[in-house]
């Protein structure tokens, strides 16, 4: 008798080290037949029994393969952090319209940098600057701490560089990088000091007052 599913598995995979999935997730991950993940979440994995889509293949053919495959077999969709903060969760839900999704919620990067700073941040203003320009300057100015996920384009120099231009200097910047895996680095700069600091890609960074 063939299974039969009724959903597909949203899975928060934490900030990128294996030791900070939640156990439920890993029970759901492994209990998958088929793993749709970043292709560093897939090595990290290494399932290679399951069937194994990177999204770096194209949203839209995930997509179509979900549609195609979900009542026989059971897929799991595996994103960074938590699946409510910046995933792919609001995307796949206007695009599976009539396919249950689960959700199993993972440590979000930003959530783990501040634990690593052992500082409380439901006092910071969050800003994403994952391809789109914010007008983070007005909010840098007028909050005494904000926290930016930035991208390959706006970096932390970046960042800094037009906060000096704005004429900002008076305050701090952390920068978290390779969070949660063996190489993490986290520094503490002036604003200043960050313009011209060469970062990973991807980062979370913190600035305060100082």
């Amino acid at each position: 008798m063939k299974m039969e599913y009724k959903h597909v598995d949203i899975v928060g995979m934490g900030p990128g080290n294996k030791k900070y999935i939640l156990p439920e997730a890993m029970d759901i991950i492994n209990a998958s037949d088929v793993l749709i993940a970043g292709k560093r979440h897939l090595e990290d994995l290494s399932l290679p029994e399951k069937v194994n889509m990177e999204v770096e293949s194209g949203l839209d053919n995930i997509v179509d393969f979900i549609k195609g495959n979900y009542e026989n077999q059971k897929i799991s969709v595996l994103v960074s952090g938590d699946t409510g903060f910046y995933s792919l969760l609001g995307y796949l839900q206007k695009r599976l319209e009539g396919i249950k999704l689960k959700t199993t919620p993972g440590i979000s990067s930003v959530s783990y940098f501040m634990s690593r700073l052992n500082m409380l941040w439901h006092d910071g203003v969050l800003v994403s600057l994952h391809g789109k320009r914010t007008d983070f300057i007005s909010v840098v100015r007028n909050n005494p701490k904000v926290i930016f996920l930035t991208d390959n384009k706006y970096t932390p120099s970046k960042i800094a560089e037009e906060l000096v231009d704005a004429g900002i200097e008076g305050k701090r910047m952390i920068i978290g990088e390779n969070l949660s895996y063996p190489e993490e680095k986290i520094s503490t700069l002036s604003i200043r000091e960050a313009v011209g600091y060469k970062s990973e890609k991807l980062c979370v960074a913190v600035i305060m007052n100082e």
